[in-house]
């Protein structure tokens, strides 16, 4: 094809010799250049081919779409990349994104109009379920007679209504008395509760003489210490003179000084408190029954009880022998000193030194109770046999009371005067709402 055009161009360049010499060159020249140049080549991109049809294919139930999808928009203009030339796109992927974009809207379409088209009570499947039809409307209020309708009443029936009243009412105050009755034995006792107000008593005393920092723990710490003296050598005569004089001192260390501490023991107010509303107040009240097992029978035949057990005539010497029996029999002798471990003054088992050491101080303490338990000038009062068997008889304890009568004497006198001033104080303290 080109050498057929270069012909042509060299017949055309004769015929202008040999018969058009006087034509205008200029327009020879611009078809000759027109028609003899060489002939550009243009690069054009590849046809792409259409994506072919899919077929349609029956897919599984899926689940409904309750909401309608908001349509989603994709933007047209591609990102740069360095494959684009210019900034500008590539034909062939204008022609995908447009594809894919009706194929986005296709699907949104048909999912629109499967759903506007179902019928709902013929959709069942295992992701969806049916919700329960709505219960009708009930009323929950009965109609109000109208107005103004008065029915008359007959007076045998108005008698018949009023004496079904009075039945009723009789039945009422009659299941209220029979409540009332069943309701007696569950209330606690007069007996039961007392009982628990002497343990308030014991329990503040044993709080003051097991506290660390008080007086008293330290004495008694010093009876059950590791290198404490064996008292109960002095019951056996086998100390020399000198050991026997430091024991001695170290006995009457201990008497002294407990009962000296105890007899500090009178609060305003409390358990222990001089008032009326106190447990030591009732203490000495007459009409209380003490707990079976309360009293040791010598103690028994120093007090006067009623028919039904209570006390009566408490006097001053009779107050004075409860209040040193709770403070020092019941609340020292019988628990700290006969059961240390149980009642906390030692967390650990004692050693055999420390428990006779400790049964010398109850015997000791014991004698010096049944001393003051009675006036002046009169007998003392015996040995309790119920714990007798526990501590030291008189006849083992004689050598050592011989010794320390001064101390003795010296506690007597505490006890009495301070017993006194409690029960003083108890018997004047002013009655709740400003009787006299």
């Amino acid at each position: 094809m080109d050498n057929w055009l270069i012909q042509s161009g060299n017949d055309a360049v004769r015929g202008y010799l040999n018969n058009d010499r006087q034509r205008d060159m200029s327009q020879v020249r611009h078809e000759i250049v027109h028609r003899v140049a060489t002939p550009k080549q243009y690069y054009l991109p590849p046809i792409q081919n259409n994506q072919p049809t899919l077929p349609l294919v029956n897919q599984p139930p899926q689940h409904i779409i309750q909401q309608i999808p908001q349509p989603v928009f994709q933007s047209l203009v591609p990102e740069n990349n360095n494959n684009n030339r210019g900034g500008m796109f590539n034909k062939g992927d204008w022609m995908e994104m447009m594809m894919m974009q009706n194929h986005q809207m296709h699907q949104l379409v048909v999912q629109q109009m499967m759903l506007h088209n179902r019928s709902s009570p013929a959709v069942h499947h295992h992701h969806y379920q049916m919700s329960a039809p709505s219960a009708p409307p009930v009323s929950y209020y009965n109609a109000l007679p109208p107005v103004g309708d008065t029915r008359l009443i007959s007076p045998m029936r108005e008698g018949l209504r009023k004496l079904r009243r009075l039945a009723y009412g009789a039945w009422f105050i009659a299941a209220l008395k029979a409540n009332a009755k069943k309701n007696i034995g569950n209330r606690p006792s007069s007996v039961f509760l007392f009982g628990i107000i002497l343990k308030e008593i014991v329990a503040a005393l044993h709080r003051i003489y097991l506290n660390p920092s008080g007086n008293i723990y330290p004495v008694l710490a010093d009876v059950i210490n590791p290198n404490a003296y064996d008292l109960s050598n002095l019951l056996r005569g086998r100390t020399g003179e000198k050991e026997t004089q430091v024991m001695l001192q170290e006995l009457q260390y201990v008497v002294e000084n407990l009962i000296y501490h105890i007899t500090e023991i009178m609060p305003s107010t409390g358990v222990l408190g001089t008032h009326r509303k106190s447990a030591v107040y009732e203490l000495i009240k007459n009409g209380k029954r003490f707990p079976d097992g309360y009293f040791w029978q010598c103690e028994l035949d120093r007090l006067q009880f009623s028919e039904n057990g209570r006390t009566v005539g408490i006097g001053d010497p009779d107050a004075f022998l409860l209040i040193v029996g709770i403070f020092i029999s019941r609340s020292l002798i019988t628990t700290l000193l006969m059961k240390p471990v149980d009642y906390g003054l030692s967390s650990q088992q004692l050693t055999d030194v420390a428990e006779r050491n400790l049964k010398v101080i109850a015997s000791t303490l014991l004698f010096l109770v049944r001393r003051v338990s009675v006036s002046r000038g009169r007998a003392m009062m015996p040995m309790p046999g119920e714990i007798a068997r526990y501590l030291y008889t008189d006849e083992d304890m004689r050598p050592i009371y011989s010794k320390v009568a001064k101390s003795f004497n010296y506690a007597e006198g505490l006890l009495r005067e301070w017993g006194q001033e409690y029960i003083k104080r108890l018997r004047a303290a002013p009655v709740p709402g400003g009787k006299s």
